[in-house]
């Protein structure tokens, strides 16, 4: 995947699983590695981020992402 900022952009790996929610949605979990060159992502590098995707039934999603050290 991409992700784009005034000053660059970074690009990503994710690995996981997800379920179908019973409120018609889906919820992933898993891990994300990125690498980029742009200043304000550059904290990303070099590290694994665990990760929770959740869509809902409308198709409103949310991505939380944490630093695993």
């Amino acid at each position: 995947g991409i992700v784009m900022t005034a000053d660059g952009v970074a690009t990503f790996r994710a690995n996981g699983v997800g379920n179908m929610t019973e409120a018609g949605g889906v919820e992933f979990r898993g891990c994300v590695i990125f690498e980029t060159t742009a200043p304000s992502l550059s904290s990303l590098n070099g590290k694994a981020h665990m990760y929770q995707w959740d869509v809902d039934a409308e198709g409103n999603c949310e991505w939380n992402i944490w630093a695993c050290a």
